[in-house]
């Protein structure tokens, strides 16, 4: 029992030595592992149409931040990038698209690796719709008419115009088209204007990303005028003398003849400025020509200078494209048609006596189709 005693004794005062610090020891250790820094706060998203600028507060005793983006595939968040500040772009995103993303303080350890601390809720964002492209101004006396490319998913699109007084821009016109006729401007004065797509929220609608400066110089209308073409069946050199040209690009044509495009590079992209293709069929003979032209001048202006040239003529519903009417005027040695669009004026003249072989009857046939589909609109 001393024995007992004595042996239980030691062991008690062992305990005291040892056992007491130990314990202190894994205390302050707990201590120190709960300790933990907070997650950020104060998270904040700015999209574009490609990507995610995130921001928050700074996390006191944070080194660093973890960035964590949901991968929809893996259905997890995974790391996206650690920053040192206090912002994060998170790039290479696609258009009108939710994303949700966290974000975690670090510490960093003495070998320069990280500690997680505590992860954010998760946010989200989502991407705009990109500005609209292919922007075309076609100017007359007072006004003018802008017109651009459509954008995918958009419900409507807000025209912006600047004001001088505020130094900002203001929303002019909401439309649902993808154009706008502008009006009231003054001749010789420089106006700026914005685009951008809109998608409907609700009863409302939320601008998404905007175009670039437009710059609107209003002027005087000019007289259109029909441009002068060569005769059908002269040759190619004729025709080039006639039309007054020196530099000019020769391109095969999909009949098997030739163009010869003045004013452009290519045949397939005429879509600014004054432009001309005479087209040659395989003998080297002029058959037809297409023409582009920019002009001020209004569409009544632009109608009456075609009907003293070439008549009334039949109209095509714009129905069948979607886009502007073509006016036509056939006979039976030859085929011409106009459309006319925010000042921008396509002409095309065919000669189908000297046209390659077949082409007449497909310009045939592609007329009497769109007649049909323009009776049915």
């Amino acid at each position: 029992m001393k024995k007992t005693r004595f042996l239980s004794a030691v062991l008690a005062g062992a305990m005291a030595l040892s056992a007491a610090p130990a314990l202190a020891e894994t205390f302050s250790v707990s201590a120190y592992a709960a300790a933990v820094l907070p997650a950020p706060d104060g998270i904040k998203a700015s999209a574009s149409s490609s990507g995610i600028k995130v921001t928050w507060n700074a996390v006191e005793g944070a080194d660093a931040y973890r960035v964590y983006l949901y991968n929809i595939y893996s259905q997890e968040y995974e790391v996206y990038k650690n920053v040192s500040g206090t912002t994060c772009n998170i790039t290479r995103l696609a258009a009108n698209e939710t994303y949700k993303f966290k974000v975690a303080a670090l510490i960093k350890n003495e070998n320069g690796s990280y500690t997680e601390q505590t992860v954010s809720a998760a946010c989200a964002a989502k991407t705009k719709l990109p500005a609209p492209s292919a922007v075309n101004v076609s100017v007359r006396s007072g006004g003018a008419d802008i017109s651009w490319g459509g954008v995918h998913g958009a419900d409507a699109y807000r025209v912006y115009k600047y004001s001088s007084k505020s130094g900002k821009y203001l929303k002019y016109k909401d439309v649902k088209a993808y154009r706008i006729e502008v009006a009231g401007l003054t001749d010789g004065k420089t106006y700026r204007f914005r685009i951008a797509p809109l998608v409907k929220s609700g009863e409302s609608y939320k601008p998404q990303e905007m175009t670039t400066d437009i710059f609107v110089s209003p002027k005087k209308s000019e007289p259109f005028t029909v441009p002068d073409l060569p005769a059908f069946g002269v040759t190619a050199s004729e025709a080039l003398k006639v039309m007054d040209v020196t530099n000019y690009t020769v391109m095969s044509s999909y009949d098997g003849g030739s163009a010869y495009v003045c004013g452009s590079s290519s045949l397939f992209s005429m879509t600014g400025g004054d432009q001309t293709a005479l087209l040659v069929n395989d003998r080297g003979i002029y058959y037809g020509a297409m023409i582009m032209n920019s002009t001020a001048a209004g569409e009544k202006e632009i109608l009456d200078a075609f009907r003293s040239r070439n008549g009334e003529p039949e109209v095509l519903d714009a129905g069948i494209t979607g886009g502007s009417d073509t006016y036509l005027w056939e006979s039976e040695t030859e085929v011409k048609m106009a459309s006319i669009t925010a000042g921008m004026v396509v002409y095309v003249e065919i000669g189908l006596k000297y046209s390659p072989g077949g082409f007449a009857e497909e310009i045939t046939q592609g007329l009497s189709e769109s007649r049909k589909a323009s009776s049915d609109i």
